[in-house]
């Protein structure tokens, strides 16, 4: 059997599809799997044993034209949208999977969208969504392959950049794409400001468009601070080793929490407004222990010192 899985968009997005994707390897392990993915996510995953080739999704033209010629058996369009539904059905693939939305109609199985209510996680609606091409799996969890030369490469990067990987590394993820997700930088300064006697690593991280953010707001207020900023200088792949290695995240609601929990990595994760759609309930890292959360109606009323408390709370034997 050949399945196409169809997610799209960004890191976290997709990365809480990895157990619907085991659910579907270990429901049927002779398939071949498909998944059409965006071509900057797709370097996280690589090597990923569920998943036997990646499409990037690069113009509707090339994917019609990917979809006639693979011949695929099954569909399972995972973010919803009417392109997908339209050319799955044109290249007539028999079984097309996804939510009764955006021209629903031209799906041969569908369900009701119900996540925006965020009345259980990202990863259940997943499992439910394969679960109506009668896809099950008993451990749904989900994990970023590493090739040892991949994590031996970078910690030899990280220490060559004066980190020293047996102290405890904290790392901060100031900013996020959507506004309402973003807790202030002055906090996120303020914050920092308060590590300064400890015997910790601080180390910020963000893209190319963070990094410009993170020298503009955030370091000209910590220069008597020793600071890591290897914001816009990491992969995912490298990203994923230091969350690997990292002591604490600490992080408004964006993509590295969710990679920080395939390794059981600490997080503190800043939440607003459940109703702006930036739910713990729905979006938490998944299956972490390791988590705490923080919330408030409005991201930015969230304090300085609650979330320090909350630190100090779990490393109280640590500094």
């Amino acid at each position: 059997m050949r399945i196409l899985f169809i997610r799209t968009d960004r890191i976290g997005d997709f990365l809480l599809n990895l157990p619907a994707i085991h659910a579907l390897k270990e429901t049927y392990p002779d398939s071949k799997i498909s998944v059409l993915i965006h071509p900057e996510v797709q370097e996280l995953v690589n090597n990923h044993p569920d998943i036997d080739e990646f499409i990037s999704f690069t113009s509707w033209k090339n994917l019609f034209f990917a979809l006639l010629k693979k011949k695929y058996d099954m569909a399972i369009i995972s973010n919803p949208h009417k392109y997908f539904h339209l050319l799955t059905f044109l290249a007539r693939i028999p079984q097309r999977i996804g939510y009764r939305r955006k021209w629903g109609f031209l799906l041969t199985h569908s369900i009701e969208d119900k996540k925006a209510q965020s009345l259980k996680h990202e990863v259940e609606y997943n499992l439910d969504l394969v679960s109506q091409a009668k896809a099950h799996t008993s451990s749904p969890t989900y994990h970023i392959p590493l090739s040892q030369e991949e994590e031996t490469t970078t910690v030899l990067w990280l220490q060559k950049q004066g980190l020293d990987l047996k102290k405890p590394i904290i790392v901060i993820n100031p900013y996020t794409t959507a506004s309402f997700k973003q807790w202030p930088p002055h906090h996120f300064i303020e914050l920092i400001k308060k590590f300064s006697p400890l015997p910790v690593q601080l180390v910020l991280i963000g893209g190319n468009k963070e990094s410009f953010l993170i020298k503009q707001e955030i370091l000209p207020h910590l220069k008597d601070q020793p600071i890591f900023d290897f914001s816009g200088l990491l992969s995912l792949k490298q990203l994923a080793v230091l969350l690997k290695k990292a002591t604490l995240l600490i992080s408004n609601d964006s993509g590295p929490i969710h990679i920080a929990a395939a390794f059981n990595t600490k997080t503190l994760v800043l939440f607003g407004n459940k109703n702006t759609g930036s739910n713990p309930k729905r979006w938490g890292p998944w299956k972490s222990p390791e988590a705490i959360i923080l919330q408030a109606l409005a991201i930015q009323n969230i304090k300085v010192k609650d979330v320090w408390t909350q630190i100090q709370k779990q490393f109280q034997s640590s500094f």
